[in-house]
């Protein structure tokens, strides 16, 4: 048996555990918790719920919480809501089934681990860690709830009177990913996006009124109200080469009408700070033209010869650097 069948055995071992006895239709459920079938089959598909072969009481005690909230908002709010909690809740557990590959079940089957024995002890585990850890899931929410109603960013999102704010958006990646991702092993590149993603995550934390967007591949999006701050967040990332120093990091940053939508960010300046992006130079910095009044006197702007972006045009931006890098 090949390392990643014996690696397959051992999580649909510990699939079987967390699932329990499925043995409720779709239909029984929702009779149970007195939702309309397909109002719960479609509230379902959003999570890619819809095909499982069973269900259990937890999914009866889940279709009840839906149906609160239901009388709350309307379906389509709640299963586009739906939809961008399994896209987040996705890289949260394809994240921890990559540590338990990594730090549990490859060095047990290196040492010569029984696959069926590892199995039942891996199975045994999750069924006593999954209550905990969705617990902890529910105080995570809650925590990261208290911190975002403080993000200046995110109540400019939440103004009722649009879903188009100013913001200004960020992008900062690692130079020439595509092509150091053909010289080192998938391990190696899996560490390299840990580190990089941290260093991001800190960065953030560091300066008030900015937030982590999301990451997108090697790239990672920051916004928040003012380009000021962002800057910020852009040039302690490019400035520190102290970390990831093989990795060179670039930047690109706009300001302008965004439109919030399912916790993301999209719109021309979006784009064009990406587009800036992809211009600059490892170690550095562009900014959008637009924003020389604003950063001038808080950081050194040099131009840079005009370009065209593609999908955007001829566009001059300039060069951000912080006063510690000016002789």
């Amino acid at each position: 048996m090949s390392d990643e069948e014996a690696t397959s055995s051992v999580f649909d071992h510990v699939r079987d555990v967390v699932e329990g006895d499925a043995e409720l239709t779709l239909e029984q459920v929702a009779d149970e918790a007195d939702v309309p079938a397909q109002v719960l089959r479609e509230a379902f598909a959003a999570m890619n719920w819809d095909a499982r072969p069973g269900y259990d009481e937890r999914d009866v005690a889940y279709a009840r919480a839906l149906r609160r909230i239901l009388d709350l908002y309307p379906l389509d709010v709640v299963v586009r809501n739906l939809r961008t909690r399994y896209r987040g809740m996705t890289t949260i557990v394809v994240s921890d089934l990559g540590t338990v590959r990594d730090r549990v079940i490859a060095p047990a089957l290196e040492g010569g681990a029984d696959t069926t024995g590892l199995a039942v002890r891996l199975g045994e585990t999750a069924g006593e860690l999954l209550p905990l850890i969705t617990g902890q899931l529910a105080e995570d929410y809650r925590h990261i709830l208290v911190g975002l109603l403080g993000s200046d960013a995110v109540s400019q999102g939440a103004q009722l009177q649009a879903r188009e704010v100013d913001l200004a958006v960020g992008f900062v990646d690692l130079v020439e990913f595509t092509k150091l991702s053909r010289k080192i092993d998938p391990a190696g590149l899996d560490r390299l996006l840990g580190r990089f993603e941290e260093l991001v995550t800190e960065a953030v934390d560091r300066i008030a009124d900015t937030l982590l967007a999301k990451f997108v591949g090697d790239a990672a999006m920051v916004v928040g109200s003012d380009p000021l701050q962002v800057a910020r967040v852009l040039l302690h990332l490019v400035d520190d080469r102290q970390q990831l120093t093989e990795t060179p990091r670039h930047a690109g940053l706009a300001y302008g009408r965004v439109l919030v939508r399912e916790g993301d960010f999209y719109g021309q300046v979006p784009n064009l700070a990406s587009r800036l992006t992809d211009h600059a130079k490892p170690w550095s910095i562009l900014a959008a033209d637009e924003l020389a009044d604003r950063l001038e006197d808080h950081f050194e702007l040099s131009s840079v010869p005009p370009t065209h972006l593609h999908g955007i045009g001829e566009h001059r931006p300039y060069r951000v650097r912080s006063s510690s890098e000016v002789s």
